[in-house]
């Protein structure tokens, strides 16, 4: 038994029409889809991803430009230009969700800034769906939901069920919290790649994978909370993207500075 899930593309930048075709090979548990270099460099896209909780991934790798499969049994479509991308997934795989990149269409943009001129509106619009597979009975599939995504966005898709498969409205994955009481942090929260990036006036700490990122339900709402220590930096804290709100505490061992981030609910900078 397999769950599926479907992303079909529609873009509004207009963009070339290619095919590339490549090999698998086995490499470090994971196999990898790679393609021949593109002399136009960057085409804009956008892309289907699973993320799982203990670092496991499906989907191009931003930084080598490699499709990884790191699901074990996952069937894919690989990286699809201009048209549907899909993962299979074996029933069982706990721990992992969809998210829909327009990583590709914002370097694009930013690569070709002639172009992002004449664009009123580089927002893209896309339609996923979900579907089970029961070779014993019968194929599921979920009603079709259509999003819009902003280049550079992550959009995360939740889904549920077997029979009765479901799929959910999209939620950001990167969400921003400022100070509201003028310490001048800020944390940016990715939870599909479970990383955070704390700034305050004067310190940067880089972009950081958490020790723990968990979100729980509680009372209704969503939360989020997250842990990370590496001995020297000691970052917690617990956000509410329904609210708007955040509260963070990083102690730095080395610099014997403690930041605080305190956006308060309503309190937009």
């Amino acid at each position: 038994m397999f769950l599926i899930f479907v992303l079909l593309i529609y873009l509004n930048v207009i963009r070339p029409q290619f095919g590339v075709s490549g090999k698998a090979t086995a490499e470090n548990n994971l196999r990898i889809i790679s393609a021949p270099p593109l002399d136009s460099g960057t085409l804009p896209d956008t892309d289907l991803h699973l993320y799982c909780e203990d670092g496991r991934h499906v989907g191009v790798n931003y930084e080598t430009g490699e499709y990884e499969v790191g699901v074990e049994g996952a069937i894919v479509s690989g990286d699809n230009q201009n048209a549907p991308e899909w993962i299979f997934v074996p029933e069982g795989v706990i721990g992992c969700h969809y998210v829909v990149s327009s990583y590709d269409n914002q370097k694009f943009l930013q690569e070709n800034p002639e172009i992002a001129q004449q664009i009123a509106d580089p927002a893209d619009s896309y339609e996923v769906y979900a579907r089970y597979i029961d070779p014993a009975s019968d194929i599921y599939t979920s009603s079709t939901i259509t999003e819009t995504i902003e280049p550079g966005a992550e959009i995360e898709h939740k889904i549920s069920g077997t029979a009765n498969i479901a799929i959910e409205p999209g939620v950001s994955v990167e969400n921003t919290f400022e100070d509201s009481d003028g310490r001048g942090t800020k944390i940016i929260i990715n939870t599909a790649e479970k990383t955070f990036h704390f700034t305050a006036p004067d310190r940067d700490l880089g972009v950081i994978r958490a020790d723990k990122m968990d979100i729980k339900i509680e009372e209704g709402k969503e939360v989020i909370v997250i842990g990370y220590s590496d001995g020297i930096i000691n970052f917690r804290a617990t956000a509410m993207r329904s609210e708007d709100f955040c509260s963070a505490s990083v102690m730095d061992k080395d610099w014997k500075e403690h930041y605080l981030l305190i956006d308060k609910p309503g309190m937009e900078n």
